[in-house]
């Protein structure tokens, strides 16, 4: 979907694309510090599983994930 706001991550050599918007506060989730398959919302450490998007111990709060692929060495993210 066109502007959608998208964070991508590689972690463990794995690519994640989640919604870059965290629901907190509006936080840029790109901006935070990634541990293992986990990102933490750099303004108030709201930490989020990069593969279901899901918040690390509230159910209510989570992010879209995206899926993402590489072809010709181009990423690509499905947000549709």
């Amino acid at each position: 979907m066109a502007g959608t706001d998208v964070a991508v991550f590689l972690s463990e050599g794995e690519l994640h694309a989640i919604e870059n918007t965290c629901p907190h506060q509006g936080g840029p989730l790109g901006d935070g510090k990634v541990e293992g398959d986990n990102v933490y919302c750099p303004w108030h450490g709201f930490e989020f599983d990069l593969t279901t998007g899901e918040h690390a111990h509230m159910d209510d709060m989570c992010v879209e994930t995206y899926p993402v692929f590489v072809e010709d060495e181009t990423v690509y993210v499905a947000v549709e």
